[in-house]
């Protein structure tokens, strides 16, 4: 019965001030998450089962290229929530733009290993404009390039709308099962 007790109280404290409902971040501040598509392939996969560290921010700075889960605004038409998988480019007050398919930071080219050059053959995975991000923005890309909803499209995503940090797979069946994400 105690233990019960401690977690709904837990619960309600809400220690790591997690914006969810959910209890699992709220006691413990981490999650469970599906990846549901493939834009952060070949990292991530369709199906595989990650660990987010909802805590992970609380203390420390979002850096460039960790990957985050954030919330879009609501589907308008099941009005739900939509989370979203990215690997964070630019941070605010960077300069980004993508030059023949290499993305710079700052004037300076980024190492982007994780890509495949087979996932950057569409128009808008080659070339963008250099933008400057603003204060408590970040600027957020799928892995998979051509094949990935990102700030490309929706632009930047606030700082606030991070739920957490991706941390490790827990399942994959490429057997890639408990390793860490980099």
């Amino acid at each position: 019965m105690f233990a019960i007790t401690a977690m709904i109280s837990l619960y309600f404290i809400n220690p790591y001030n997690i914006k969810s409902n959910n209890i699992r971040p709220r006691i413990i501040g981490m999650d469970i998450y599906r990846i549901p598509s493939k834009s952060m392939q070949p990292l991530l996969n369709p199906g595989d089962v990650i660990v987010i560290s909802n805590k992970a921010y609380l203390e420390t700075a979002i850096n460039r290229n960790e990957i985050i889960v954030f919330n879009r605004k609501p589907n308008e038409k099941t009005g739900k929530v939509i989370p979203f998988i990215k690997r964070v480019v630019a941070l605010p007050g960077d300069l980004l733009k993508i030059h023949k398919g290499f993305t710079y930071v700052n004037g300076k080219q980024i190492s982007e290993s994780y890509i495949k050059s087979a996932n950057k053959i569409k128009q808008y995975s080659l070339n963008m404009t250099e933008i400057q991000i603003p204060k408590d923005k970040l600027f957020v890309l799928g892995d998979n390039r051509d094949n990935s909803n990102d700030s490309r499209m929706f632009g930047v995503i606030s700082k606030s709308d991070v739920v957490g940090k991706a941390t490790a797979i827990i399942y994959s069946a490429n057997g890639k099962s408990g390793g860490e994400i980099k």
